[in-house]
Parts: structure tokens; C-alpha cells; sequence
């Protein structure tokens, strides 16, 4: 067991230096899907979440399809998804994680319905939890290596659901950084002050401060953010935005 653990340590940090370089949120989510089934050995890994629309609000009753991974024909693929869906549900309204030895033997799927993978048609799935709110859902099936999960399975799993929902966290706090209201907040502050000198001399005045911290702490809170998260963050964008108006007047000088 701890040679495994050993083994699954470099990969995840792996997929955390993904997740801090990614823009993309389908790609971010694609490679936590491909990185679960080959560190776990499964056929079958799929993500789902609640639709975008609702990712900032509790989670709805049904569940999308975001990502996935799987080594299925197309036909086995669309008589499974069903059942990923209903079991997806399931786990998002009752918040537990689950490990299903045989599936064609649960209340969730008919024998004579399912495709059988060499008598190996276990599956796990796990909640994924953003700020003590379910937002989706990764199941795992069909291990490659043995009969069924194990409880270690299910451990693993769990962390990959955990950096899943810190990739939504990074992808939001980038949307807040590609958003305007730092520009306006900025310029509200300009027009007051009516002087770009005085930028010059006060490259970080503490009123631009509480503009901006205000702005971010409404911004972050409402994508989910908990109250110290949004203190860590709010004061490093803070210190960045110093450092953006110190090369902004040290090109003004240059200018003179």
C-alpha cells in the first residue's frame, strides 16, 4: 500500500502544476479524468457538474457531463452514461461517496441491460465539494487490474475530487482577473483624484486600496470564496497592482 501511495504522490502533484498553468476548465477537467483512470486503472472515468450557469449558485438536481475518459466503444458509452447520471445524482443528494463492487447486481442498473467487462464492472464515485456546497460528481469504473475497488480506491478518488474542485476555484478567480471592475474601480479613482501625477507620486494610495479590496472581496465571495481565502487573495492581487503602478511611474519619470 505504501509503495502504491508513493507511486500516486508525483502524479498528483503533476496534476497541480497543471491546474495552476491551465486556462482552459474542459481541458483542466479532461486531464483529471485521463490522470484518475490511468492512476487508478480503470476503463471509464467521467466528470459531471451542475450546468455553468448554476456553478456559482447551490447545486440543481441535474447534473452535465463535463469531461471524460474512457477506453468504451461508442455504443457501450451511450447505454453507460445513463447510469453515471443516475448514480451522479445520487451521490450529489445525499452527499456520500459510493463503492459498488458488481453493478449489474446494485438497484441502479438491470443485469441484462449493462455491458460486462470480464466480470470486473465495479465503479466508484465520490462527491465533488466547493465550500461545503456538492458541485458536481466523478465516477470511476471498470478496474483493469482486479475484480472490484478497494476502499484505498475510493481515498484516491476522493483527492481528485478535491483538486477538481480547486481547478474551479483557480478558473474563477481567473474570470475575476480578466474582469473589468479592477479597470473601473482604477478609473473612478483617476477621475477623483483628476491628476496623473499624483499617481506618479502615490503609486498605491490607500484609498485605491479600499476600492479595489472592496471590489474583490463582493467579487470572491460571490464565486465561492471563503472569508479567509478572499483576505489571501485580495491582498496579493493588492500587491501586484502595487507593482503595476510602480512601472507606471517609473515610466512616467522617464517620460520627464
Amino acid at each position: 500500500m505504501i509503495e502504491y501511495m508513493d507511486n500516486f504522490n508525483p502524479k498528483l502533484t503533476a496534476l497541480a502544476l497543471v491546474l495552476n498553468v491551465e486556462e482552459n476548465l474542459e481541458d483542466i477537467f479532461r486531464k483529471i479524468a485521463s490522470m484518475s483512470a490511468h492512476q487508478l486503472r480503470a476503463r471509464r472515468c467521467l466528470i459531471l457538474l451542475s450546468s455553468p450557469q448554476e456553478l456559482k449558485r447551490e447545486i440543481i438536481d441535474d447534473l452535465e457531463v463535463f469531461a471524460h475518459y474512457d477506453e468504451l466503444s461508442p455504443l457501450d458509452d451511450q447505454e453507460i452514461i445513463k447510469l453515471d447520471q443516475a448514480i451522479a445524482d445520487n451521490v450529489a443528494a445525499t452527499g456520500k461517496s459510493l463503492l459498488i463492487k458488481d453493478i449489474t447486481r446494485s438497484s441502479f442498473a438491470r443485469a441484462d441491460r449493462y455491458p460486462k467487462k470480464s466480470n470486473n464492472n465495479s465503479f466508484i464515485s465520490v462527491p465533488i465539494i466547493l465550500n461545503q456546497q456538492i458541485i458536481g460528481v466523478i465516477n470511476l469504473s471498470f478496474p483493469l487490474d482486479k475484480k472490484h475497488f478497494e476502499p484505498l480506491d475510493l481515498e484516491i478518488l476522493q483527492l481528485f475530487a478535491q483538486q477538481a474542485a480547486q481547478s474551479l476555484q483557480i478558473f474563477h478567480l481567473q474570470g475575476i482577473l480578466k474582469s473589468r471592475f479592477v479597470t473601473m474601480a482604477v478609473t473612478r479613482e483617476i477621475a477623483e483624484i483628476q491628476s496623473e501625477h499624483s499617481i506618479a507620486v502615490h503609486p498605491y494610495p490607500p484609498k485605491l486600496a479600499k476600492i479595489v479590496a472592496k471590489a474583490f472581496f463582493k467579487e470572491l465571495t460571490q464565486a465561492g470564496f471563503g472569508t479567509h481565502q478572499v483576505i489571501e487573495i485580495a491582498n496579493e492581487v493588492l500587491n501586484l497592482l502595487q507593482k503595476t503602478l510602480n512601472k507606471h511611474k517609473n515610466r512616467l519619470e522617464g517620460k520627464d
